[in-house]
């Protein structure tokens, strides 16, 4: 039953300050003291006040979703009742409009039974929303241009020229919140020098080159992109168990996180393509790991795993997406890999073919290949591969149109002396590596660690 107030009839209640809260007024709207909500009209020269519900849905603040492919906006809202505010409540946009909003607040929230009704809780809704500023939270990786200003996002701080920031919002999906920067105490140079001095004494340079040159590769996705030169290949290890091809891949993966042996992978063989495909896309600018495709004499486990190497070889190597249709058959927005990836198995290729083969650089390992108490010593210093990631790309940031001017020249020229590595897309993919690792010690000398003789010879 609708139920109505006079206010002119029941003057002592206007006088009552604390009846009508002005701060949730909006439009023809009103909330009492109590949190129910009704709507007003002036009926023969006296406002009256019709019963809307027992409670009022107050925004909180709009949010601005963006994955690096899909913008959208969600309204977060509390209901007032009885004098208290209940849980935040997210609600879609397009959830608000129309005579029968499907918002999903608590039990015991009731609109009041009538004609109009639950069309008025809409617009009362929507009109909290028109001159609120949405709050844009990002939920990928990567590279974003501000006002002009180039941005590296990631998980806990961002990085701008300056260094860190906190100014922007990145909320990543689960599995993947432990890529962050984070703040580094030790100083830039024991970051350096743990790198410089004590890789070699974890592992050898066939395992360690590949896997610098990759990670420093990988945040140059954005300027190799924008020429045409994006890299599409990803970066196998291969070895039997025990040979800690994980523990290292994890260790790598501290350069844009934080990660121990223990962690499981952003993503693993077990996953939808759906949900990888997702990830190689809001993923972007950074390697991410997909570990463990293990021998099996399950024939759906092999049908699987060969299934998942086929898709993420397409993924990564081609840079298409999945085309999906609505149910009204118009295109779905569809994922494209921004990552690279590294993968981790106990046995090569198998059913698979000689074109997704290429689209791959294996690094072999046997047992006794690492070293383990120098591995050992480097899980214990993390954060030295995460203050060394920040320092690059603020190096990257500073020199990004040398850098795009100059990186298909300087890639043409590492490709021709790949010439003989058989298929054409591994000398191109051998080539984008070494210029990750030139790049890597290109970094390093601006840094003065070493000078140009010494990265000579160590290229």
């Amino acid at each position: 039953m609708n139920t109505k107030k006079n206010r002119q009839q029941e003057p002592e209640k206007e006088t009552k300050k604390t009846e009508w809260l002005s701060e949730y007024e909006a439009g023809p709207y009103s909330v009492s003291e109590a949190g129910a909500l009704y709507f007003n009209k002036q009926v023969d020269g006296a406002i009256v006040s019709t019963l809307i519900a027992d409670h009022a849905p107050i925004l909180q603040e709009i949010i601005q979703r963006d994955d690096g492919t899909n913008t959208v906006q969600e309204c977060i809202f509390k209901t007032f009742r009885n004098g208290k505010f209940g849980s935040p409540t997210r609600v879609d946009t397009k959830t608000m409009f129309g005579n029968q909003p499907n918002i999903l607040f608590a039990a015991g929230n009731a609109i009041e039974p009538g004609r109009g009704n639950k069309e008025r809780y809409s617009h009362y809704m929507q009109l909290q929303c028109k001159d609120k500023t949405p709050q844009t939270q990002y939920q990928h990786t990567g590279w974003i241009q501000v006002d002009g200003e180039r941005v590296f996002l990631n998980g806990g701080y961002s990085i701008d020229q300056a260094g860190l920031t906190a100014q922007y919002t990145v909320e990543l999906d689960p599995g993947m919140e432990r890529y962050c920067f984070y703040e580094v105490p030790e100083s830039e140079r024991d970051g350096l020098n743990v790198l410089l001095q004590e890789l070699p004494k974890a592992m050898p340079e066939s395992v360690y080159v590949p896997l610098l040159g990759y990670c420093f590769l990988t945040p140059l996705n954005g300027i190799l992109r924008s020429v045409g030169r994006e890299p599409c290949f990803s970066l196998y290890l291969i070895g039997k168990t025990g040979t800690y091809k994980s523990s290292i891949c994890k260790l790598f993966s501290c350069f844009f996180g934080k990660f121990s042996y223990a962690d499981p992978a952003p993503v693993s063989f077990e996953d939808t393509e759906n949900a990888v495909g997702r990830r190689l896309s809001v993923g972007a600018d950074i390697p991410l790991l997909l570990d463990d495709r293990r021998p099996t004499t399950s024939p759906t486990d092999k049908w699987k795993y060969e299934r998942m190497e086929k898709y993420v070889s397409c993924a990564i190597g081609d840079r298409v997406s999945r085309s999906r249709l609505n149910a009204d058959s118009s295109a779905k927005k569809s994922y494209i890999s921004k990552c690279n990836l590294i993968v981790t198995a106990e046995e090569a290729f198998q059913n698979v073919g000689s074109s997704s083969i290429a689209r791959s650089i294996t690094i072999e390992l046997e047992p006794g290949t690492i070293y383990f108490k120098g591995l050992q010593a480097l899980q214990e210093k993390p954060q030295y591969f995460n203050k060394v990631m920040q320092l690059y790309i603020q190096y990257v940031i500073k020199n990004w149109d040398t850098l795009r001017q100059n990186s298909g020249d300087n890639l043409k020229q590492l490709e021709a002396e790949f010439t003989t590595a058989g298929h054409p897309r591994i000398a191109t993919a051998l080539s984008q590596l070494l210029f990750g690792y030139a790049m890597y010690l290109k970094f390093m000398q601006e840094y003065q660690c070493i000078d140009e003789n010494h990265a000579r010879e160590l290229l």
